[in-house]
């Protein structure tokens, strides 16, 4: 693959490591684009990318607070007092030249629903309206830009904060394609579920020749 975004990544070692093992089969090195992150139990999100056919012109963590108590400490933002930091794992959005063409792909994991599905829903929320919104600037910027909004939502592709993503056409979901028997990424307790997806803008639609998900 050109392009592979990774989430639950322990620390860059762990990726200098994948990429040396892969680059037995792929005859090359992926660059890797990764910033460590605020995540309690150490947890980040990488972009890896084929140096190939691709120029990385920009790697930007995306913070910001919010008025719940998460309990999080980050040292590269300052919140308002009685703030917090929103994201234990910050989006980490990657600027990309592929082939001359210019691509915004956007690396989430959002909270997940350990402890309380109730209680972290909220989070959820208000994670999926800060991307929307970062999606939104750029196309205010560029209204054809190529943004891939992508990786561990945690949550149901009809959920609340899905919907924060999806609604009057903000972002659409690049496996809308893949029939329902074969449209999951986890299986819980028997349960087969969508929590990982692939979202794009209005402008990546036409290119999207083909969409599955490997089991």
């Amino acid at each position: 693959p050109t392009i592979i975004a990774v989430q639950e990544v322990v620390n860059e070692t762990l990726l200098l490591d994948l990429v040396e093992e892969t680059a037995v089969r792929c005859g090359f090195n992926y660059h890797i684009s990764h910033r460590d992150g605020p995540d309690s139990r150490g947890l980040d999100v990488a972009l890896l990318s084929d140096p190939r056919r691709t120029q990385i012109t920009s790697t930007d963590v995306r913070q910001t607070c919010t008025n719940l108590d998460t309990g999080i400490e980050d040292p590269g933002i300052t919140c308002p007092s009685g703030q917090s930091p929103l994201f234990g794992r910050p989006p980490l959005q990657v600027d990309v030249l592929v082939e001359d063409q210019p691509y915004v792909f956007i690396v989430n994991h959002f909270k997940s629903k350990r402890g309380d599905e109730a209680e972290t829903q909220e989070r959820r929320i208000q994670q999926s309206a800060f991307v929307r919104d970062l999606v939104g600037g750029i196309l205010q910027e560029d209204a054809q830009a190529m943004v891939v909004v992508l990786g561990d939502m945690n949550d149901y592709e009809r959920s609340n904060a899905m919907l924060k993503l999806t609604k009057n056409g903000a972002l659409y979901n690049a496996l809308e394609n893949v029939t329902l028997e074969e449209r999951y990424s986890y299986i819980f307790d028997g349960r087969r579920q969508l929590i990982d997806n692939i979202l794009i803008t209005e402008a990546m639609k036409p290119r999207v020749a083909m969409s599955t998900i490997l089991h």
